[in-house]
This record gives C-alpha cells, sequence and structure tokens, in this order.
C-alpha cells in the first residue's frame, strides 16, 4: 500500500448470492406476491362465477361491492372456523388428558395390588392372622367352609 495515498472508505463489494439464497429471496417474493395478489385474484373469480347467472340472482353490485362484501364474509366464515378448531383442540386435549390420567391411576393401582399383596406368608400365628384381612372374602370362613380351606391352601 502507498503511503502517500489515503485509503478509501468505501468497503469492498459483497459476493454476488449463492444458489440458496438466491431460492430463499424467490421463495419470500412468490409468498408475498401471492398475499398481496389474493384479495384481488378473489373479487375477480366471484365476479366472474355471477356473470353467468341471470342479473336478478347477483350478489354484487360491481367491483367495489363485492371488494367490500367478500372480506367481512370471509372475517365471519375465518372466525367460526377458529372457534370450531379451537373447540375441537381442546376438547380433543382434555379428553387425552383423562385418558392419560385413567392409564396413570389404573398403572398405580396394579403397582400397589402387585407390592401389597401378601404372597409370601411366614408361618406364624400372627402373620396368618394379619393376612387373613387382606384374603379376598368370597365366603366366610364359617358359611362355607370348604371355600375357605381352599383359599388357604392355595396360598405359599
Amino acid at each position: 500500500m502507498d503511503p502517500l495515498k489515503k485509503p478509501s472508505s468505501v468497503p469492498p463489494p459483497s459476493p454476488p448470492p449463492g444458489l440458496f439464497s438466491k431460492f430463499c429471496i424467490a421463495q419470500f417474493t412468490a409468498i408475498v406476491a401471492g398475499f398481496i395478489s389474493y384479495p384481488f385474484d378473489t373479487v375477480r373469480r366471484r365476479l366472474q362465477m355471477q356473470s353467468e347467472k341471470p342479473k336478478e340472482e347477483w350478489l354484487y353490485t360491481g367491483t367495489v361491492d363485492c371488494a367490500v362484501k367478500v372480506p367481512l364474509a370471509l372475517a365471519l366464515a375465518l372466525t367460526l372456523t377458529l372457534t370450531l378448531t379451537l373447540a375441537l383442540t381442546l376438547t380433543l386435549a382434555l379428553t387425552l388428558a383423562l385418558a392419560l390420567a385413567l392409564a396413570l391411576t389404573l398403572a398405580l393401582a396394579l403397582t400397589l395390588t402387585l407390592t401389597l399383596t401378601p404372597t409370601r406368608l411366614s408361618r406364624t400365628r400372627a402373620s396368618a392372622r394379619s393376612s387373613r384381612a387382606l384374603l379376598p372374602t368370597c365366603c366366610a370362613r364359617w358359611a362355607a367352609p370348604s371355600c375357605w380351606s381352599a383359599t388357604m391352601r392355595s396360598r405359599p
């Protein structure tokens, strides 16, 4: 660099955008153009569909009338659609939450049943007395001794 020359304050030019950058810019431009042209296309399409009918059945008197009525109708339809979608989504979420709570409750009950059921009882009288309260009460000992003895024999 020559010490007598003043350095330039202008930055060097940036390289041209690559293929991916060009693709992203093109997609963004197409989306924005679609959003901008959609209302005009809707008005044109509705006026073309109306022109096939007799004049007495026309819904719009002109372009401005159609441009005013269409957004109002679309806003009402969008409001109803969003309301129904939200209601169905909340109902589905609530149903799934209740199903999950039921599944967790059943899993907890099964776990407690398996852990609290006496499977290995000692042969002492104290443990036998305490285990009788936990046995299924299909019949009382004094009402049907055969059932009681069958239940007691099946236990280890």
